[in-house]
């Protein structure tokens, strides 16, 4: 069996395809982010956290 390679049609066709289900996902993702934050009671500054970065911890100041 020959490799045939794809025609142009069905190369954009998959291109675009793949860029429509990723603009999807995170659309949803956005969507489902507002949603936990709601169900969650978080604000905006506790959802922006990431496990990469994570917060500093706030030290009490000394009474010097």
């Amino acid at each position: 069996m020959t490799y045939q390679e794809p025609s142009p049609w069905k190369k954009t066709i998959l291109a675009a395809m793949t860029s429509y289900i990723d603009a999807g996902s995170i659309v949803a993702g956005a969507a489902g982010l507002s949603l936990w934050q709601a169900y969650l009671g978080m604000d905006g500054f506790q959802m922006g956290g990431s496990p990469l970065c994570p917060p500093t911890p706030v030290r009490p100041q000394s009474a010097h």
